[in-house]
């Protein structure tokens, strides 16, 4: 085997075997495109090509890239030197576009220890997502959409905390609260879940149910910008107030779900926001303690220097209650109305 002529190190049999591994746990045999998954003599960054590059992969966008091309059966499979190692290792591992791939994900996916990006996208995946993904310490840019992904969106996946913590943040009532509870939060969690997130999309899983943890943004706070939970339309419970330490985030889609309650107040410390979509939800409420914290110019509304391209909501008051007896937002500064 080349692998074993060129190294014969423990990492480099661990990430041949976890290649191997997944091309099983999909059913590889059923796939319609299938590359050089399995061919002996070659290596496994060789099993499938690197057809985006990053450049092409934009990292300041939601957009699903690996589902643009159209009819097109997509695999994004890039690696690097590994000087320390004397190995290539898989910094890429992007699966899209409609290859008959049915199975779960392993959990042993998470020692590709390398991995910058790791996308899951219209296809047979089912199961969970493993909680143990979230060891991933290089890890910028996890999607799984379209899928057939079930249950809840575990808090496990971004990290536990005590009982009597998640208790306290349950039962947080303002601003001044969740900063305590925040400076108690880092004496006592870890802070090794997804170190280095910048973008997680979630979206789109119909089968996806419960509640959006609270850890989610507890863990993430220092490094999120792109948040995508869109068009789960299982997703249910309300936002959690402790969003409000996600104070990088620029991107922020919520629409489409079956989230309820008030937006919370605590979004005033969303000052980098770029964009939030709100719209078709069971949210209530008034949205213009948003407004009035916002600074109005010629480029629009915004906080600072950052200003909101987008902001919607479901507060037309016409459609929503005349029409539907549907749920309703006050926001007058929103972008768009639905």
């Amino acid at each position: 085997d080349v692998l074993m002529e060129a190294s014969n190190t423990a990492a480099a049999i661990v990430q041949r075997y976890i290649m191997a591994l997944l091309y099983y746990s999909f059913d590889g045999n059923g796939w319609t495109e299938r590359w050089n998954f399995l061919t002996p003599g070659i290596h496994e960054c060789d099993w499938a090509s690197p057809l985006l590059s990053d450049t092409d992969l934009d990292t300041n966008s939601t957009d699903n890239v690996l589902d643009d091309v159209e009819g097109a059966i997509v695999m994004n499979l890039n690696c690097s030197d590994d000087f320390s190692g004397g190995m290539q290792v898989i910094t890429h591992l992007e699966f899209g576009a409609r290859n008959r791939m049915d199975g779960t994900i392993p959990t042993e996916l998470h020692h590709l220890s390398q991995l910058q990006s790791l996308q899951f996208s219209n296809n047979r995946i089912r199961g969970t997502i493993p909680s143990q993904l979230h060891n991933l310490s290089r890890l910028t840019r996890l999607i799984v959409s379209k899928t057939q992904i079930t249950g809840i969106l575990s808090p496990n996946l971004f990290g536990t905390i005590p009982i009597e913590t998640e208790t306290q943040a349950n039962n947080i009532t303002s601003p001044t609260s969740m900063l305590s509870l925040n400076n108690n939060l880092s004496e006592i969690i870890p802070t090794s879940f997804f170190p280095a997130l910048e973008e997680l999309v979630i979206s789109e899983n119909v089968d996806l149910e419960g509640p959006i943890p609270s850890t989610l943004s507890q863990h993430l706070s220092s490094t999120l910008k792109d948040l995508d939970l869109s068009k789960n339309t299982n997703l249910d419970g309300t936002i959690p107030f402790t969003f409000g330490a996600l104070t990088k985030l620029k991107l922020l889609y919520l629409h489409d779900t079956k989230l309820t309650g008030t937006v919370p107040e605590s979004f005033v410390n969303l000052t980098s926001l770029e964009l939030l979509e709100l719209h078709n939800n069971a949210l209530t409420g008034s949205l213009e303690f948003l407004c009035d914290a916002a600074e109005y110019n010629d480029a629009g509304i915004g906080f600072g220097s950052v200003y909101i391209q987008e902001m919607t909501a479901d507060c037309s008051l016409k459609s929503r209650v005349e029409l539907f007896g549907w749920s309703w937002q006050q926001c007058t500064c929103c972008t768009y109305c639905y």
